[in-house]
């Protein structure tokens, strides 16, 4: 029987923790989340993409310029280049991550894109993980179960029959799902420190089953690689461990 567990206990994060989050379905809430269940810590939000710039009440210090001169404080700062006409949040140089990252205690980076996609493909620079990187969180909703593998619903979609060959049926199953995480040039190629599976938008008892589905269908040479898998849902903030070393 799974036991039902508050969502950060979930990821079994070190007291430092540098965390990359990829994939789609749940990468910017999840940080959000994240960032805010380690109080009177230091706290990095950050990005090596572009995202939306969060609202106001999701940090505590910005960080956007004369990065080098400021002092990490316990709390979130969320550090980025603004890109004022789109309101969205730039990355900085890896160098400049370099020297900052050892501030804090806990850093959350959103790297990878989706274009608000359910699901994608990667392309060759894809996803922008730092080296410094000691987990790295992929994440995917199960609620794209069902859907159909088209340009509407996946982002890069020639990538992402790469590594899912079209079946007659062509829409998202658990299976899908699987080979998407499983496959050499999938959600896992470019990770760094260890890796955690995160199958979000898990909110139903019907879900979660489809997610023990996909466990199901991973095979056991990924799963040798990997660290745990969890079903989550980052909006009710609850987790379970599905599988774990």
């Amino acid at each position: 029987m799974l036991s039902r567990m508050e969502l950060k206990d979930c990821f079994g994060f070190e007291p430092k923790e540098i965390v990359a989050l990829i994939g789609s379905g749940g990468k910017t809430a999840t940080m959000e989340y994240l960032a805010k269940s380690f109080p009177g810590e230091r706290v990095l939000m950050a990005t090596t993409t572009k995202i939306r710039f969060p609202d106001e009440s999701k940090f505590d210090v910005l960080w956007t310029d004369k990065f080098e001169a400021r002092t990490a404080e316990p709390g979130i700062t969320l550090m980025g280049r603004y890109i004022g006409q789109a309101h969205k949040l730039g990355g900085v140089s890896p160098e400049l991550f370099a020297r900052i990252l050892p501030q804090f205690e806990k850093a959350f980076i959103e790297a990878d894109g989706s274009k608000q996609r359910p699901l994608k493909g990667w392309a060759a620079f894809e996803p922008v993980i730092l080296p410094q990187t000691t987990t790295t969180v992929g994440i995917f909703p199960i609620k794209a179960c069902g859907l159909d593998i088209n340009e509407i619903n996946i982002h890069r979609l020639s990538q992402f029959l790469a590594l899912v060959p079209l079946v007659k049926n062509p829409k998202v199953t658990p299976s899908v799902l699987a080979q998407v995480a499983a496959c050499k040039n999938g959600l896992f190629a470019k990770a760094k420190g260890k890796r955690i599976l995160a199958i979000n938008q898990v909110e139903t008892s019907a879900e979660l089953a489809l997610a023990k589905e996909v466990l199901q269908c991973l095979p056991p040479s990924f799963l040798n690689t990997i660290e745990r898998v969890i079903a989550m849902s980052s909006q009710k903030k609850v987790g379970w461990i599905l599988w774990g070393k």
